[in-house]
């Protein structure tokens, strides 16, 4: 058997690296619009198989043709430029859609979202079609073909770790997505055009004018590229923007407020005047309002989420001798915060998983804010039994946790779930929908509200009292019967409760048809 050219060696090892990269970047990229709760990773995942499965059957059956090896090699430099322009393609028609969700539109949503899918999978599929050629072309003979096809798969397999590896922990998080997906295209269009004039070479076409056709499409491509725009179009005046492991962050000026949107901006993280008043609209009313919910003045507040410090900057400041404490999972919201959002420097801020952090937290507080939510979906792990029991495990007696929750219009399945959820923790819950807003407060507690403290004890200024009592009044949470689902670690269909919304509104769709 004769050895196996170390240009297919690479090139298998190239278009496994491509897959996985390009998938581990995929994800990063549809976070911003349409989460990364399972079932988006399972549609993902499903559709990188579902093109390779593709790729691999159409490459079996061309591998037969005399001259397919030199268009498989041609069919991957293709792929590299798919991925190339891909964020910039892409990008538009998410936002486009879920900006038609957000009026209540869910058909857009559905047809964008194939499309997009439809977009990951075209190039997989190409890059999948070099398996089969591979092997047929280094194939010798058929006692060998199993050898052949297995070396090849190794280093395609290795590939694949790499590119997992090397996106996952080092290009996406410190690089950004766009830069991974131009790493992807570049490997596979070079070597797509190396491995095309190579076999054209021998072919007996002129290596010369094979190289400098290739090298021309190669500097197409990268100078087309160089042209992308790196994140879709957006409006307002940006203060600063960048891509952190967990985030795109972008800060906005408008007239007196400054902005702070996580990822697409569907919905805004945090408001701030900027003659540092308090933004009392809203949710962030609602956080001002939960100092005189506990029986007492507050003395040790912890905040789940920091976000841009609104609410932990307004404990800071009216209530002077309480200690705050804010958990925060990404070190870039953090120094956004407190660069751009002036959170005090007396707010202890510790970074890391809330679940994590509590656990070596030994620490009771007299109220706790978790302010999680990130449009659409809840973390689950912030939704359950466990975490709520650990949570009033944090909880001096007298104490009351506030918690934001999503919703769309009058699909409350996720505040129920919550709600119920809280139920087996807490001996009363109480909630409100936030007027005007995809956002629902849950508060729970050991004592009726009316035992609370009050927002004069805890030494709010009377004009911001005045202001806050306009706010929707809290009441206690009924939750019906037959939406009364416990969440828990084992289980937390967090993510169908929130697709539901989908599903009943092309449910009524189809009826109206």
């Amino acid at each position: 058997m004769k050895a196996i050219p170390r240009a297919l060696l690479l090139a298998s090892f190239g278009g496994g690296f491509c897959v996985m990269g390009s998938e581990v970047a995929a994800g990063r990229l549809l976070a911003p619009y349409f989460g990364t709760s399972t079932p988006v990773w399972s549609a993902l995942i499903g559709t990188v198989l579902g093109a390779l499965a593709l790729g691999a059957h159409l490459g079996g059956r061309l591998s037969q043709r005399k001259d397919f090896a030199p268009k498989v090699f041609l069919a991957m430099a293709v792929a590299g430029a798919l991925l190339f322009a891909l964020p910039a393609a892409t990008r538009p028609i998410m936002r486009g859609t879920m900006g038609w969700f957000m009026s209540g539109a869910m058909g857009p949503l559905v047809l964008g979202a194939l499309v997009v899918f439809a977009a990951i999978a075209t190039p997989v599929v190409l890059l999948g079609m070099l398996s089969p050629a591979l092997v047929q072309h280094a194939s010798t003979d058929v006692e060998h073909v199993g050898t052949v096809a297995g070396k090849l798969g190794a280093y395609g397999t290795i590939g694949s770790l790499a590119g997992t590896f090397a996106c996952g922990i080092v290009l996406v998080p410190c690089l950004g997505t766009d830069f991974t997906f131009r790493v992807c295209g570049a490997a596979a269009l070079v070597l797509g055009a190396a491995g095309w004039v190579l076999l054209r070479k021998r072919e007996g076409a002129p290596a010369k004018r094979a190289w400098v056709t290739a090298a021309a499409a190669v500097l197409l491509v990268l100078g087309a590229a160089l042209g992308l725009p790196s994140q879709a179009v957006r409006s307002g005046s940006a203060v600063h923007e960048r891509e952190t492991p967990y985030n795109y962050l972008r800060v906005e000026d408008r007239g007196d407020r400054r902005m702070l949107y996580l990822n697409e901006g569907f919905a805004t993280q945090t408001i701030m005047y900027q003659d540092h008043r308090p933004y009392l609209e809203g949710v962030w009313g609602h956080y001002a309002s939960a100092v005189g919910l506990p029986t007492k003045a507050p003395s040790r507040i912890l905040v789940v989420g920091l976000g841009g410090g609104a609410s932990a900057s307004y404990y800071a400041r009216r209530l002077p001798g309480a200690e705050v404490v804010a958990i925060e999972l990404d070190p870039g919201v953090v120094d956004v915060a407190r660069t751009y959002f002036d959170v005090p420097a007396r707010i202890d801020v510790r970074v890391g998983d809330a679940r994590t952090q509590l656990l070596a937290d030994k620490s009771r507080y007299d109220l706790v804010v978790v302010d999680a939510f990130q449009f659409p979906y809840v973390p689950f792990q912030l939704t359950t039994q466990e975490f709520f029991r650990e949570i009033e495990r944090h909880m001096n007696p007298g104490a009351a946790l506030m918690m934001n929750v999503g919703r769309k219009n009058r699909e409350l399945g996720v505040v129920h779930a919550v709600a119920a959820t809280l139920e087996t923790v807490f001996p009363r819950v109480y909630g409100t929908d936030v007027s005007g807003t995809t956002n629902s407060m849950l508060v729970a507690s050991d004592h009726p509200l009316e035992q609370g403290c009050g927002l004069a004890a805890a030494g709010i200024p009377q004009a911001e009292i005045d202001h806050l009592g306009r706010l929707d009044r809290l009441r206690r949470w009924e939750v019906p019967a037959d939406e009364r689902t416990v969440l828990t670690d084992d289980r937390a269909p967090v993510e169908w409760l929130t697709n539901q919304v989908i599903v009943h509104e092309l449910q009524r769709m189809t009826r109206t048809l």
